[in-house]
């Protein structure tokens, strides 16, 4: 099976016996069902197919193995982005005793170096960060809960596992449902499905259903420097920005085009959080900002869906029960109800509804997704905005059977389930009212209490960083302990969904201390407009913005779109450029004997005085006469035989520009 990138090989096997992606193939042995039972170990030979749908975006076949006392059936589901479901039913011949089962995926250790898990640890109270792995694999094993999304992979590739439900699982422990057991070679997803002896009887069925996904699914066209988005404030006064004025009197929409600014996000709702207006006086200023902004060449979008959903609209009356996440869970943005907050708010407070009261939502549910669909679409064709924000994606625990989530437990009570699967088919439905509009509309998509890369894959750009929940309002002692470089790999380029990706910095701290590790990665802190006080640090955003402008003039000179980059993970790394001391880094961008530029920073909790080598023979510089550019402070830096030197503070960051003197 051939999808952009990838390919998945099924040779007489029930699972794919290879995957490769980005040309390696990532298996060191087929995935494989393991057991044992009474009638002795479970085997299925040969393996039959029969392909049952074929078209250019689905393939459908079914494979059926049997032995003695059981069959085992697969439903292989296969669409476009390479998104494979596999519906197993399991079917007793005869009475026998299963002791235990597991599905088996053993990647190459090399390209298994890192792994994401939501929802894999039980979550501390207060501490939503504290249920999710993310980072590097050690070595040594990983015990996971029933999880909803667990991708492992290296910066390059990978492969996801979701699942929904673990109904007809049977395994002792909830902690150790799914296992990462690393070794020098092979690292192995295991998930057990039974672990404790179950006794099946003719014609008994248990069925098990997930989906793999391997990674990369699509190469990023845009990046966050191409899209060049800035958060427009003051949060909630947009409705003001067509006549707003900087203080020398210059209408703010013409001083942002000036800068290069390109998308606006901005915060206007009417009715939190829904697409569709309701009240007459917020569509006046609607039109009038869209308008206002499209005449100065600049785009924007709104904030239009969330992971809740507004009890003040005429379908919750009737269909909110279906729409709800069980047990059901309110919300009120209390910050929009109180004039003097720092943050006024909406347009509400003064011109409309009465009402800001919320329920986390399902994505399970067809009434939710119908209301919003059309809601979205019919917005996007009214008022002509480019693209849309969606402040998180549903995919919490949920019990509600009347839409088809939870099952019951043998003593009655209910057990949550995980929409993954509904919660990838809202973002296609999202994606193609989007795309069909505007090919070049914007899908922002917070993600950052579930990167479901199934899902996230059908955003243009993803903005991620409030997991440290923990932190509000105070930051990071030191944020490089909380955003280390390997969760950053893991979780915050965009890579493996390619999509873009910027960095939300607030409850880490300033925007420029967190750039330290971000830039490092190539990935922006996204930008507030200027002259604003962050609420959660108080701290101007304005050097920052200024600092973010220059970094878009001086990388459209450089062209760094186009040149070659050359991280610091990666070995080759050491051939090019060399930096001490410890853990003080670069990333390299170069045209090979045209130019460089360099990324340094300093992840020392003190001031270190940096040193950086570049090899100018491997760079072919050596016959050139080099002048060192210091690009933010707009001073010359000493530059001998390819060496420079630079005194940084902890989390300082500077980026130098080598070329030819002329």
């Amino acid at each position: 099976i051939n999808v952009w990138g990838r390919q998945y090989q099924f040779e007489g096997t029930i699972f794919p016996s290879k995957i490769f992606t980005q040309q390696e193939n990532i298996l060191s042995k087929p995935i494989n069902l393991k057991g044992n039972s009474s009638e002795g170990v479970i085997s299925y030979n040969p393996i039959v197919y029969k392909i049952i749908k074929s078209t250019p975006t689905v393939l459908e076949f079914i494979s059926k193995g049997q032995n003695a006392f059981s069959v085992f059936t697969v439903k292989t589901h296969c669409e476009y982005d390479g998104y494979i479901i596999f519906d197993c039913t399991l079917r007793a011949l005869k009475k026998f005793t299963l002791n235990n089962m597991t599905i088996n995926i053993p990647m190459k250790s090399r390209f298994a170096t890192l792994c994401y898990g939501n929802k894999v640890f039980q979550m501390k109270p207060g501490k939503p960060i504290s249920a999710i792995f993310s980072g590097a694999v050690r070595g040594r094993k990983l015990a996971f809960r029933f999880a909803p999304t667990i991708w492992l992979g290296d910066e390059q590739r990978g492969l996801c596992w979701q699942a929904e439900s673990d109904k007809d699982w049977h395994y002792s422990d909830p902690q150790e449902a799914i296992d990462i057991l690393p070794s020098n070679d092979v690292t192995v997803f295991r998930a057990n499905l039974i672990n404790l002896p179950i006794t099946f009887d003719k014609g008994n069925i248990r069925k098990y259903k997930f989906a793999l996904s391997a990674t990369p699914v699509k190469p990023i066209v845009r990046d966050a420097w191409d899209l060049r988005v800035i958060r427009s404030e003051p949060y909630g006064r947009d409705y003001d920005l067509p006549q707003r004025k900087t203080k020398n009197g210059k209408l703010v929409l013409e001083q942002l085009r000036e800068l290069g600014v390109k998308y606006l996000f901005v915060n206007f709702c009417d009715v939190w959080p829904h697409p569709r207006p309701l009240h007459k006086q917020y569509s006046i200023y609607l039109h009038r900002l869209v308008k206002a902004v499209h005449k100065h060449n600049l785009k924007l979008y709104n904030y239009m869906i969330h992971l809740r959903y507004p009890t003040n609209v005429p379908e919750f009356n009737i269909y909110g029960l279906n729409i709800a996440n069980l047990p059901m869970k309110g919300y009120v943005r209390v910050c929009y109800l109180v004039h003097n907050h720092p943050r006024p708010g909406q347009i509400s407070i003064d011109y409309g509804a009465d009402s800001q009261g919320t329920i986390i939502m399902c994505a399970k549910s067809p009434a939710m997704q119908d209301s919003y669909i059309y809601a979205l679409a019919k917005r996007i064709d009214t008022y002509g905005e480019d693209g849309v924000y969606l402040d998180g994606m549903p995919v919490s625990g949920c019990k509600n059977i009347y839409h088809g989530c939870g099952y019951y437990n043998p003593d009655g009570t209910i057990h949550s389930t995980y929409p993954v699967f509904a919660n990838r088919e809202f973002m296609k439905r999202i994606y193609t009212v989007l795309k069909t509009r505007n090919p070049n509309s914007v899908i922002d998509l917070h993600d950052s209490f579930s990167y479901s890369i199934p899902s996230v894959a059908y955003s243009d750009l993803i903005w991620s960083g409030e997991i440290w929940y923990h932190l509000r309002g105070r930051g990071a002692k030191f944020i490089p302990d909380e955003l280390t470089l390997d969760k950053f790999r893991t979780e915050f380029m965009g890579i493996q969904a390619g999509v873009a990706a910027n960095i939300l910095a607030y409850r880490l701290g300033p925007q420029e201390k967190v750039a330290a590790i971000s830039l490092l990665h190539d990935i922006p802190v996204r930008p507030n407009n200027k002259n604003y006080d962050v609420l959660s640090h108080k701290q101007l955003t304005e050097n920052y913005f200024n600092m973010i402008i220059k970094l878009w003039k001086m990388r459209d000179e450089f062209d760094a779109k186009h040149a070659k980059k050359i991280y610091y993970w990666q070995p080759q790394q050491r051939q090019y450029i060399s930096v001490n001391p410890d853990k003080c880094y670069v990333l390299l961008f170069y045209h090979p004997g045209t130019s460089v530029l360099v990324y340094v920073t300093n992840l020392n909790k003190h001031k270190r005085n940096v040193n950086v080598t570049l090899n100018l023979d491997k760079l072919n510089l050596a016959d050139k006469t080099l002048v060192a550019y210091n690009v933010l402070d707009e001073k010359t830096v000493p530059l001998n035989n390819g060496t420079f030197s630079l005194t940084l503070n902890s989390l300082d960051w500077k980026y130098i520009w080598i070329k030819p003197r002329q």
